[in-house]
């Protein structure tokens, strides 16, 4: 296995624990700062409206600019905004930094595929299932350990744990 298509593995499971831990930690993080059923509606709703426009944007300028620029993009600020989010207890915050990081998560799933194939073409399907498989299996092993850091912890450092896998991959990717 070449070293770029190891090091996108090591990434995409690490990006997987964190996903793991912070999706499952930030609903109970909001519930904890006594945000409102219908304002956590509205922080999810919002965040994914964006993503829609983000993901063909992206494609387009991809094209002209590379792949690897916006994959890396996507693992520093999915890690800045988990960092930020258990620093913020009001709505409009909390609603920028999980648009944020639902952007980037959209697209370093969007890149990854790309990346992977124009890494190593002759064995794509082999890496690409490798990496996917990795990194879903991971992000269960993140949501067992959100549930032993919030027996252990408070769910607000459990909540910036959260990004000490995607920094890891971060460092590891550039």
């Amino acid at each position: 296995m070449k070293k770029p298509i190891k090091i996108i593995l090591i990434v995409s499971g690490l990006y997987g624990i964190s996903i793991g831990i912070f999706d499952f930690l930030f609903p109970i993080y909001l519930d904890f700062i006594k945000i409102t059923f219908k304002n956590m509606g509205w922080i999810f709703a919002i965040s994914f409206i964006f993503i829609f426009f983000f993901r063909i944007y992206l494609g387009h300028i991809s094209d002209f600019i590379g792949r690897k620029l916006f994959y890396g993009l996507s693992l520093i600020t999915g890690a800045i905004s988990q960092n930020l989010s258990p620093l913020f207890t009001s709505f409009f915050p909390l609603t920028f930094l999980k648009t944020i990081r639902e952007i980037s998560l959209a697209t370093r799933e969007n890149f990854q595929p790309v990346v992977v194939y124009e890494t190593g073409k002759e064995k794509f399907l082999d890496f690409i299932a490798k990496t996917n498989g990795l990194s879903f299996f991971l992000e269960g092993i993140g949501i067992l350990i959100a549930g032993y850091l919030l027996i252990k912890i408070n769910v607000k450092i459990s909540l910036l744990l959260s990004a000490i896998p995607v920094w890891s991959g971060v460092f590891i990717f550039y």
